[in-house]
């Protein structure tokens, strides 16, 4: 996958639909070196970039887990992005794949 960022957040999970904190999403967007984020936070843009800055809404794959109750290793997730801030993130019982953010 190489490098990534990391996304903490409260969802349900999309396999037990148990409300759960995800403290470890990865997504690749913005300035990738493990940089930690929540919901509402803003990407930072210097150097290692994966994607362009500035888009007006744009949504990209993650994946964290696993699941505190149902143990599930991968979940899913799409990363809503709106003018570089993280606006929502919605866990998916599918892998959604790496092309959400073309």
């Amino acid at each position: 996958m190489g490098l990534f960022n990391i996304l903490t957040a409260n969802v349900a999970c999309p396999i037990c639909a148990e409300s759960a904190r995800f403290d470890n999403i990865q997504f690749r967007y913005g300035h990738t070196r493990q940089i930690r984020f929540g919901i509402g936070d803003t990407l930072i843009w210097n150097g290692n970039n994966v994607g362009q800055p500035g888009r007006s809404c744009l949504f990209v794959p993650g994946i964290g887990g696993p699941c505190p109750h149902c143990q599930t290793t991968y979940v899913y997730f799409i990363i809503k992005i709106v003018h570089d801030k993280i606006e929502e993130v919605t866990p998916t019982a599918d892998d959604p794949g790496d092309d959400l953010a073309n």
